[in-house]
């Protein structure tokens, strides 16, 4: 589902790797591809952890 962004508000992506409740790896940036490569390399590094991609807006870094 993709949501329409106010002007000139720029979206970035965040990568996160979850233990359990532990945040373990959180990766904040503007590239969308580079993004997705990084979550699935984190999904086959921790095959057993969740890892989750999610946009998000410049005023969350």
């Amino acid at each position: 589902m993709e949501t329409a962004q106010a002007e000139g508000a720029a979206e970035g992506r965040r990568v996160q790797v979850w233990f359990g409740e532990h945040l373990i790896s959180d990766w904040i940036g503007d590239d969308p591809r580079y993004a997705a490569r990084l979550a699935a390399a984190q999904r086959r590094r921790f095959a057993k952890l969740r890892v989750t991609n999610e946009p998000t807006a410049r005023a969350d870094r």
